[in-house]
């Protein structure tokens, strides 16, 4: 098999934002160019999956596009939250319940998760509420709001980081446990 076509490894490749060029660490040599034809939307942000097969690229048209590394093709888009101007990262998660999730913070003050096969929005947190008076602030409201730029996950359990600058600079730690059954008259349901 071409060394190409293989399954990257955290220690044998970086991945470079702006060209979605991916770069053997070791020997310094470009392994692959991810291009999306008739597109020139920067990439912002780019992690790998946990099982290696897929790369997760934040582009700055506020979508996230999740690419398989072997095929090099888009295989889903997520959209919903506002990225066209910061780098804002974005991770896989998996929720207590085991749903695969996408997260990524937003530009609206806000963090979003979609299920990974559906691309559906299945939460919108909101935690980073802050506004505050700015210079630009004749430039309209969204100007003022805090933006989630950081997100990081837990490797194995279903907790969230997350960072936004303005006037909240606060890291916000979301847990998502699972609900126990109420039980009525002692049967569980």
């Amino acid at each position: 098999m071409d060394s190409r076509e293989s399954l990257p490894t955290l220690s044998h490749f970086l991945l470079i934002r702006i060209n979605r060029r991916i770069w053997d660490a070791n020997s310094g040599q470009c392994l692959k160019t991810i291009v999306e034809p008739q597109s020139h939307t920067q990439c912002a942000n780019v992690v790998i999956s946990p099982n290696g097969r897929y790369i997760l690229c934040s582009t700055l048209d506020s979508t996230i596009r999740l690419w398989d590394y072997r095929t090099s093709k888009c295989v889903k888009t997520y959209k919903g939250h506002k990225n066209d101007t910061f780098a804002i990262s974005a991770r896989f998660t998996s929720t207590a319940m085991g749903r695969q999730c996408v997260v990524s913070g937003s530009e609206d003050h806000k963090i979003y998760l979609w299920d990974v096969q559906s691309r559906d929005v299945v939460q919108v947190l909101e935690g980073h509420t802050g506004t505050h008076d700015s210079l630009f602030s004749e430039a309209g409201a969204d100007c003022c709001q805090d933006y989630v730029l950081a997100i990081a996950t837990h490797p194995t359990k279903s907790i969230i980081a997350s960072g936004a600058i303005h006037s909240d600079l606060g890291i916000r730690l979301w847990f998502d446990e699972p609900i126990p059954a109420l039980k009525l008259n002692g049967t569980g349901t």
